[in-house]
């Protein structure tokens, strides 16, 4: 988040998360005020055109079954979704979220707010 929002690629008021931790939730917002805390999954992707996932592989099911229970018509065709999970293929992601546009990348570092 940090560098897409002090590089100006975007507008803190245009990031949406979730995050089943309020802890989480809290702790970015003190830092990011300007940011909006989604309720659900499904509120966090209404409308994106970038969905970062960022779950352990053992919490996917559920995940994808949060996404395909949200309106069709609130997932944007044109969405891409960002996947820093490890250990699944494109394929897995596209077959389990029905968005097709799928990114992987797998950082070698710990992972950054």
């Amino acid at each position: 988040i940090s560098p897409l929002i002090t590089s100006s690629v975007q507008s803190p008021t245009a990031i949406s998360i979730f995050d089943v931790s309020t802890n989480v939730t809290n702790h970015i917002l003190s830092l990011y005020p300007n940011i909006t805390i989604a309720q659900s999954i499904p509120d966090c992707i209404t409308d994106a055109d970038l969905i970062v996932m960022a779950v352990k592989p053992q919490n996917l099911p559920k995940v994808y079954a949060e996404i395909k229970n949200t309106d069709a018509n609130a997932v944007r065709k044109d969405a891409t979704l960002l996947s820093i999970v490890a250990g699944k293929s494109i394929s897995n992601f596209v077959s389990g979220s029905g968005i097709e546009k799928v990114a992987r990348s797998m950082p070698n570092t710990p992972a950054q707010i």
